[in-house]
């Protein structure tokens, strides 16, 4: 599996070849297609594309994105993201730190009449990603950078 994403032809190192190798279904829960193998499989699979393939976005978007859907996230919003975080249709980048602090306990972030307002600092940038965004009052939200 992780052979076929690091080590074989043209597309060797890819997203596409991320997803073709079953690694976003591996801890995502079978009802919402994937292989149901949870954080213990996610956390050996980061490890060792950690070594390897440090340049695909499996943290930001398996290790923080879908651990923190299937977590924190409601039915419906889990019904909304995690097959599409399977089927590599969507990447997460987090933005979590602020200036000043890599991991406010706070964050300055305010989420008020479903507007975000507030500066996040080292954001990845990743294609056809939504933002998960924290925010004052300890929750998270997902934002669209190309929505409203």
């Amino acid at each position: 599996m992780l052979g076929d994403v690091l080590d074989k032809g043209p597309r060797a190192g890819t997203w596409p070849a991320a997803v073709d190798a079953g690694l976003t279904a591996v801890a995502a829960p079978k009802e919402l297609g994937g292989e149901g193998l949870g954080f213990d499989a996610l956390a050996v699979m980061l490890r060792e594309l950690g070594r390897r393939a440090h340049d695909l976005p499996v943290w930001e978007t398996l290790g923080c994105g879908l651990m923190t859907t299937l977590q924190a996230g409601s039915p419906e919003v889990q019904q909304s993201i995690v097959p599409r975080i399977v089927s590599g249709e969507l990447q997460i980048a987090p933005a979590l730190s602020e200036v000043g602090a890599a991991m406010p306990e706070t964050p300055a972030t305010v989420l008020a009449d479903d507007a975000v307002t507030g500066t996040k600092i080292h954001v990845p940038v990743l294609h056809s990603a939504l933002l998960l965004v924290s925010v004052a009052d300890g929750s998270a939200v997902f934002i669209d950078p190309d929505g409203p």
